[in-house]
């Protein structure tokens, strides 16, 4: 379950095709914790962790999810990502994938060429691949460093119904994902009302959402730009992820007092 997480955050980060050269809205310590739920019921946790390199100048991104309770027992998840990204340009250099889903394991990790543009990818099970080698466009982000890159975004400038574009590399393909902007709205949060920028990935139909506009997504609209809430309708019904903890924000988390 804890994959859609993963998946849902490279939504949201469809921000990357419009950022700009903002000040970093984040720094090593920062710390983001995430439920996953049908209804009451909750599946899994997610964190979500940022470190440094001094030594590189880099920032050191780790994901880790996981099931709990009965779907532990049923489906059990453990999942590990791992991205190194650059401080300036907040581009990937190496990313790593471990996981553990029901029986199904990866491990897999991709190095970013930024000076050809491309990517070389080593996974234990297919050391024998021919396509291990790819040649990408640039900005292109991996599944952790384009959530990142996207908090860079200047929301002043959007306007409702603008898409926004980007790519990720994604288990030996480029994924382009775009995002509609929905405006803004202030939400019922257990932190208080959050004001948040409202948003529909657009996604194709018939392969993990119900329809193209399936998945509505919140993100706080203040200088921290991090996942709120996010509501989706799955084939197997609906899922959602909510932000239950943080610590380590580089801005006040803003909350609205009635």
């Amino acid at each position: 379950m804890n994959k859609y997480l993963i998946y849902f955050l490279l939504l949201s980060s469809s921000l990357i095709g419009q950022s700009t050269n903002k000040e970093v809205p984040f720094k090593a310590g920062e710390w983001l914790k995430f439920r996953l739920h049908y209804g009451m019921v909750t599946a899994g946790y997610a964190t979500l962790e940022v470190n440094e390199d001094i030594s590189k100048n880099q920032f050191i991104v780790n994901g880790d999810g996981w099931t709990v309770g009965m779907f532990k027992w049923f489906f059990k998840v453990e999942d590990h990502y791992e991205s190194r990204m650059d401080k300036t340009s907040i581009l990937p250099t190496h990313f790593i994938r471990d996981v553990y889903e029901g029986g199904y394991t990866i491990n897999r990790k991709v190095y970013f060429n930024r000076q050809n543009n491309s990517i070389k990818v080593e996974d234990e099970k297919e050391d024998d691949r021919e396509d291990s080698l790819f040649t990408v466009p640039p900005m292109t982000g991996d599944m952790l460093s384009s959530y990142y890159f996207a908090r860079l975004v200047d929301a002043d400038t959007l306007k409702i119904n603008d898409k926004l574009y980007f790519d990720v590399f994604i288990d030996y393909d480029i994924y382009k994902f775009s995002l509609k902007f929905l405006g803004r709205e202030t939400i019922d949060t257990e932190f208080g009302r959050v004001k948040c920028l409202k948003f529909s990935p657009l996604v194709q139909s018939g392969r993990v959402f119900k329809e193209d506009e399936g998945v509505v997504l919140w993100i706080s609209d203040d200088d921290n730009k991090i996942l709120v809430r996010m509501e989706s309708e799955l084939r197997v019904g609906s899922i959602y992820v909510s932000l239950v903890g943080f610590k380590g924000l580089k801005h006040s988390f803003s909350v609205v007092h009635q």
